[in-house]
């Protein structure tokens, strides 16, 4: 992509981790990278 991301393009991964739906997500790390593999 080449660009830095928006805050829009993370808000509905924040607002479906706000959402009672998730309550059974724990311990979760989600990398927004824009599509760049992330390498640990």
């Amino acid at each position: 992509m080449g660009r830095a991301g928006q805050p829009a393009e993370a808000a509905t991964a924040f607002v479906d981790l706000a959402s009672r739906e998730a309550r059974s997500v724990t311990g979760e790390v989600l990398a927004v990278t824009g599509g760049q593999p992330v390498t640990v």
